[in-house]
């Protein structure tokens, strides 16, 4: 499994150059990482986008280009390119207008993770 720790107030992971096996394996990170974010608010204000994500992380090339982006089951479930009309959207806003909301910081990492999980039920009823 995954791990997470925080360096200056950002998210980092241990598998940072390493890819998920499948994608089962990819959205377990992906949640793992929000549940962190969720435990940690008050620590973190930079999640570490792409490079801790566990889906983005699956379906990008060795360049780290996202262009298998259509095939997230995030992107498919929204129907929009990347993370647009996620819980992470309301994330990123959130941090780049004022990084010192931990407690809505917490509670929109914790939408992300009800999103994710969503996500991962979707998959497992259409296996």
């Amino acid at each position: 499994m995954i791990s997470f720790s925080i360096e200056k107030r950002e998210l980092k992971t241990d598998k940072e150059s390493q890819k998920p096996k499948d994608v089962s394996e990819a959205i377990e990170w992906s949640i793992a990482k929000w549940k962190f974010i969720a435990e940690h608010a008050d620590e973190i204000e930079v999640d570490g986008g792409p490079d801790t994500c566990g889906l983005c992380k699956f379906f990008s090339n060795e360049k780290g280009d996202r262009q298998l982006c259509q095939l997230c089951p995030v992107c498919i479930k929204t129907g929009n390119f990347s993370c647009l009309s996620t819980p992470y959207e309301e994330w990123t806003a959130i941090v780049d207008e004022d990084p010192s909301t931990e407690e809505l910081r917490e509670i929109i990492a914790l939408k992300e993770v009800a999103f994710l999980e969503s996500v991962q039920e979707k998959m497992d009823l259409e296996k």
